[in-house]
């Protein structure tokens, strides 16, 4: 076994014993209590569960370049039907209680920073400042921006694969007294934090909803979704492997 098939082996049992209990229930129709790769080649791989052996093939011969591709594929065929994924999506990003965005300054380059979000139903909507630089770019820019919602590096299984999911969005920066109220116990409930009272007195801050369009959920290796305007997630294809040395 050549150093790039060992690492492919070492991998998948450091870091996907999960995606192999997946692999022995569908072919085999049962829950192991133990299960390991103990063999992978171009041709297919073998697992051991329990004492017996599962051999499965590629769909078609794989090579140094088209290997982790084919894994995928061979993975993907096994994993449960997605259920709900429209309320996966709606409970993950509120589990947030801020997000990342992205804007466009007045000098065209990105800028990338940070704001309180909360929500109401499923509308999204952050509290920002105008000293802030993101306020003049989503003031300047409302239909540039984007926002991601990024899954903490401790909660994930590896920095390389962190769940995220991002939407290009536009921005309404609402007038202090436009639902100001309303939105700003909305956003006290959400955040929980006692830091809120004292800015709520802050004249230079405003909320801004942030309008959705198309967006991307990606939950893991070989599973991303693609969501459009109406908020409907569909798997993508991975149509192009990684290159490999």
């Amino acid at each position: 076994m050549n150093e790039k098939l060992k690492h492919a082996l070492d991998h998948m049992n450091s870091d996907h014993k999960d995606s192999l209990v997946e692999l022995v229930k569908y072919h085999k129709g049962l829950t192991p209590k133990q299960v390991k790769l103990v063999d992978i080649d171009y041709d297919g791989m073998k697992i051991e569960y329990d004492g017996e052996f599962l051999e499965l093939k590629y769909s078609e011969r794989a090579d140094e370049k088209t290997l982790h591709f084919a894994v995928i594929e061979l993975c993907k065929q096994a994993k449960p039907q997605e259920k709900n994924l429209d309320k996966q999506i709606s409970e993950y990003k509120k589990s947030f209680k801020s997000v990342i965005i992205s804007s466009v300054g007045s000098d065209g380059y990105p800028i990338s920073s940070y704001a309180p979000v909360f929500f109401d139903g499923d509308d999204i909507y952050v509290f920002i400042s105008e000293v802030a630089e993101h306020y003049e770019a989503l003031k300047n820019n409302p239909d540039k921006a984007e926002i991601m919602f990024l899954q903490d590096e401790k909660d994930a299984k590896t920095v390389f694969a962190r769940v995220r999911l991002r939407y290009k969005v536009k921005a309404k920066i609402l007038d202090r007294d436009d639902d100001f109220d309303r939105l700003f116990a909305l956003m006290k409930e959400h955040l929980n934090d006692s830091v809120t009272d004292m800015v709520s007195g802050i004249k230079d801050f405003h909320f801004v909803k942030l309008s959705t369009k198309n967006g991307r959920f990606v939950k893991g290796f070989g599973a991303a979704y693609s969501i459009d305007e109406d908020g409907k997630a569909v798997a993508i294809r991975i149509e192009k492997p990684h290159k490999m040395n």
